[in-house]
C-alpha cells in the first residue's frame, strides 16, 4: 500500500515528517486503548513503511498523560470469535515484528499490557520519570503476549520478571531503563523531541546499513519470536472463553464504562 492511502483511523493519526512516518496514538479520553481499527490502520502504516524506500524509521508517541491502556475492553469479544490469524492485534503483532525499519517510541504515563509488550520489538524507546510498565494478564485470567514472556525472563532474570507476569506488578521507569527496556528517561517536556531526534538521526545513516545492523541483532531469535507468539495466542485463545476470564474481563469492560 503506497504511504499516500493512509489514513487516520479514529484514536491514530498518521503523519510523514521527512523520512519518519509518525504515528500518534490520539484516543485520550480512553487511555489510547487499541480498538480493532486502530490495530487494523497500524498494521497497515507499518507495512507501507517497510515498503516504501523513502521511509527510513517509525516513530510511536501517544496524546494524553497515558501512552496505551492496551487492548480497548470491548474487543476482547473479536478476540473469542475470530481465528488467531484473522485477529487485529495478531496481525498487528505480526506486522511490528517483522518491520524492517528502525522503531522508536516515546512514553509517558502508564503503558499497559500491549502497550507494554510492543514496546520489547522497538529499537529505541524513550519513557518519562513517571512512566509505568504494566503486565496484568494474570489478573485479567489471560496470559503474557508478543513474546514478553519469552523477553522478560531474559532481559531481567525470572524471579524479577515473575513481579511483573505473575503477580502484575508495575515496572517502575528506572527498571525498564536498567533491563534494556528504555533507552533513556527523560523530561515530559523532552521525551516527544528526543525520540523525534533519534528517529531523524537514523533517518539520516545509510539505510542498506542500519537494515543490515537491525537484522544481524534480530535474526537470531526471530523464528523463535514468531513460535512464542503463536503459542502465547493459543493459550489466551483457551483462556478467553473461561467463565472466570469472562467474569474478570466483564470487570474490566464496566470499570472502565464508568
Amino acid at each position: 500500500m503506497p504511504l499516500e492511502a493512509l489514513r487516520a483511523a479514529e484514536g491514530l493519526s498518521v503523519e510523514r515528517c521527512g523520512a519518519v512516518i509518525h504515528l500518534r496514538l490520539n484516543r485520550p479520553e480512553a487511555r489510547n486503548a487499541l480498538t480493532p481499527a486502530m490495530y487494523d490502520e497500524m498494521r497497515r502504516s507499518i507495512k507501507a513503511a517497510v515498503e516504501d524506500r523513502a521511509t527510513r524509521a517509525v516513530l510511536v508517541t501517544a496524546s494524553g498523560p497515558a501512552f496505551c491502556a492496551g487492548n480497548d475492553a470491548a474487543g476482547f469479544d473479536l478476540v473469542r470469535r475470530l481465528p488467531k490469524h484473522e485477529r487485529p492485534g495478531y496481525r498487528f503483532m505480526q506486522a511490528l515484528t517483522e518491520c524492517s525499519k528502525p522503531l522508536i517510541a516515546a512514553v509517558s504515563g502508564n503503558a499497559v499490557g500491549i502497550g507494554a509488550t510492543m514496546l520489547l520489538h522497538f529499537d529505541l524507546v524513550y519513557c518519562t520519570p513517571d512512566a509505568r510498565f504494566h503486565f496484568p494478564f494474570t489478573r485479567l485470567g489471560l496470559v503474557p503476549e508478543f513474546a514478553s514472556s519469552y523477553f522478560l525472563p531474559r532481559m531481567a532474570g525470572h524471579a524479577r520478571a515473575a513481579r511483573w507476569l505473575l503477580l502484575g506488578e508495575p515496572m517502575s521507569a528506572s527498571e525498564a531503563r536498567d533491563i534494556g527496556l528504555v533507552s533513556a528517561i527523560v523530561s515530559d517536556d523532552l521525551v516527544e523531541a528526543d525520540a523525534r531526534s533519534a528517529a531523524e538521526r537514523l533517518a539520516a545513516l545509510p539505510a542498506s546499513s542500519v537494515d543490515a545492523c537491525r537484522a544481524l541483532m534480530r535474526s537470531p531469535k526471530r523464528q523463535c519470536v514468531a513460535e512464542i507468539m503463536a503459542a502465547e495466542m493459543d493459550q489466551l485463545s483457551e483462556l478467553i472463553s473461561s467463565d472466570e476470564t469472562r467474569v474478570r474481563l466483564a470487570g474490566l469492560k464496566s470499570r472502565k464504562e464508568t
